[in-house]
């Protein structure tokens, strides 16, 4: 949840002005997400090697994580989360 901000008050005092009485009133869209995973495993005498390869958010969904009034802009903005991650490593287990 988050607490609407009022846009003309905001303009006028050229900072961030929120709806006090709206507190945690609003919802931001939906948040869903994507990760794939894939690792191969090489199985040795004493110990194992992982080496793996993700994509965090694969799709390349701007899912909202809140909002912001922009002085530059005179409009509220949106704070989203990561974009598409690509992630790969080496693990080994004794």
């Amino acid at each position: 949840p988050y607490t609407p901000i009022n846009l003309n008050a905001s303009m006028q005092a050229d900072e961030q002005i929120l709806f006090q009485d709206e507190f945690n009133e609003e919802r931001t869209p939906d948040y869903h997400s994507l990760f794939i995973h894939y690792e191969k495993r090489y199985n040795l005498r004493r110990s194992n090697i992982i080496l793996f390869f993700e994509i965090w958010n694969t799709y390349n969904r701007e899912n909202v994580e809140t909002y912001f009034y922009s002085r530059v802009n005179k409009d509220i903005g949106e704070i989203v989360y990561f974009s598409t991650i690509p992630v790969a490593g080496l693990g080994i287990e004794f």
